[in-house]
C-alpha cells in the first residue's frame, strides 16, 4: 500500500510565512540589534569626542589669554625668587647677617641653628623646590645709628628676612645700644637653582659633614692688636682668592671682591687641577677698578674703594691626601697708582696649592 502525504497551498504558505519569520527574528537577533549595540556605542564615543573637542576649541578660541597669563605668572613666580638665595649653608647665612650690619663690625656672636632644627616645606612638587627657614640669634653692641642702620637693611636688603623679636639695652656710660635679636632667614633651593658663592675669607669655613666649627655659635675675633701687614691684609682686604681642596661643599676656586659679601660679584672653576687666574687692577686718583678671571668665567672692570694700598687675600687650605690636586696659579697685574700687596695664608707646608706670578707694583707678605 503506499501513501502519499501532500502539502496544500496554504499549508506552504504557512510554512514560508513560519520560515520569514523566524529568518527576520533571527536577523533581528544577531544583525539589527548588533548594528544597533554598536552605533550606540559609535554615538557614546562621537558624543565624549565632541564634549571634549567642546572643551578643547574653547580652549583653543582663549589661546592667547592662556599664554598672556602663563607668561605673566611665570614672570611674578620667577621675581619671587629673586628674594629667596638658592644657598642654604651655614656659611651663607652668617655672611648674609655680616653683610646687614653698618660700617662697623659689631656683631659679636651669631648663633645659628642647627640644620636637623630649620624648617623646610614643598613649594612645587612638579619643580621640585623646597623652600627653607633658617633661624638665628645674634648678640650685638652698637651705636644708635648702627641699630637703626641694621634695622633699615633688614627690611630692605635683597632676601626675605624676618626679626621675630629683638631686646635692647641702652648703656648711659658710652651712648651704645646691646642686646640679642631672632632673625629668620630663608632659601629657596631645587630645580637646579645654583646656589650664591660664599666670600667667607677672614672666616672659618665649615662643613655640614666635618665642621670646622667646634659649636653652632659663631664668635668672630675682631681683634685689632695685632698690626702686621699680614694681619690687617687677612682682616681687611679688597679682592680674595679661596683655594679649597678636592671634594669640597664649596667651589674648588673662588675670585671676587671681599666688601660683596654675598658673593654675587664673586666667580669661580672647579676641578681636580691647577686652575688659571688673573687678577688687574687699574685707575689712578682714587678711582680703582678689577678685573679677574678663572677658568671659563671673568668679572670686567669692576669699581671698588680702595684704602691706602690696595690688599689681596690668597686662601688656601692644607691637602688631604695625594689625589688632591686643586692648585691655582695667580697673576696679579697692578696697572694702578697704588701699591698692591698680598699675602698667602693656610697653604700646604709641602704641596702649596698657590703660586704667584706679578706685574707692576705688588708685593708679597
Amino acid at each position: 500500500m503506499k501513501l502519499e502525504l501532500g502539502i496544500g497551498e496554504r499549508e506552504k504558505h504557512l510554512l514560508l510565512g513560519a520560515l520569514a519569520v523566524i529568518i527576520l527574528l533571527l536577523a533581528y537577533r544577531f544583525g539589527f540589534t548588533t548594528i544597533n549595540d554598536k552605533a550606540t556605542a559609535l554615538n557614546e564615543e562621537v558624543s565624549s569626542l565632541k564634549s571634549e573637542y567642546d572643551k578643547l576649541y574653547t580652549m583653543y578660541t582663549k589661546e592667547k589669554f592662556y599664554k598672556s597669563e602663563i607668561a605673566t605668572n611665570t614672570a611674578v613666580f620667577e621675581e619671587l625668587l629673586t628674594h629667596y638665595p638658592a644657598n642654604k649653608t651655614q656659611e651663607f647665612q652668617i655672611m648674609f647677617l655680616d653683610s646687614l650690619e653698618s660700617n662697623s663690625t659689631w656683631i659679636s656672636v651669631y648663633n645659628i641653628a642647627k640644620p636637623t632644627t630649620d624648617t623646610t616645606s614643598s613649594i612645587a612638587d612638579s619643580l621640585k623646590l623646597t623652600g627653607w627657614t633658617k633661624p638665628a640669634v645674634i648678640t650685638f653692641s652698637a651705636t644708635y645709628d648702627d641699630v637703626m642702620r641694621f634695622l633699615y637693611n633688614v627690611n630692605n636688603n635683597q632676601y626675605k628676612t624676618l626679626i621675630e623679636n629683638i631686646s635692647l639695652t641702652y648703656n648711659a656710660t658710652d651712648g651704645t645700644i646691646s642686646g640679642t635679636a631672632n632673625i629668620n632667614t630663608y632659601a629657596v633651593v631645587g630645580d637646579g637653582r645654583k646656589p650664591e658663592v660664599v666670600n667667607t675669607t677672614g672666616v672659618l669655613i665649615g662643613r655640614d659633614n666635618v665642621s670646622l666649627f667646634t659649636s653652632d655659635t659663631f664668635s668672630p675675633n675682631m681683634s685689632i692688636n695685632d698690626e702686621t701687614t699680614v694681619t690687617k691684609i687677612r682682616n681687611d682686604n679688597d679682592l680674595y682668592v679661596l683655594v679649597n681642596p678636592w671634594g669640597s661643599s664649596l667651589d674648588n676656586v673662588i675670585v671676587g671682591l671681599s666688601k660683596d659679601n654675598t658673593g654675587s660679584t664673586s666667580i669661580s672653576a672647579n676641578g681636580n687641577t691647577t686652575h688659571k687666574v688673573t687678577i688687574t687692577i687699574s685707575g689712578a686718583n682714587g678711582l680703582y677698578k678689577a678685573s679677574y678671571k678663572v677658568g671659563e668665567q671673568s668679572v670686567q672692570a669692576t669699581d671698588f674703594a680702595a684704602g691706602e694700598t690696595i690688599d689681596i687675600l690668597l686662601s688656601s687650605a692644607a691637602r688631604p691626601d695625594d689625589v688632591d690636586l686643586v692648585g691655582a696659579n695667580v697673576t696679579i697685574v697692578n696697572n694702578s697708582d697704588k701699591k698692591v700687596n698680598f699675602t698667602v695664608i693656610n697653604d700646604d707646608k709641602t704641596k702649596s696649592r698657590i703660586k704667584v706670578e706679578k706685574s707692576g707694583d705688588v708685593v708679597a707678605y
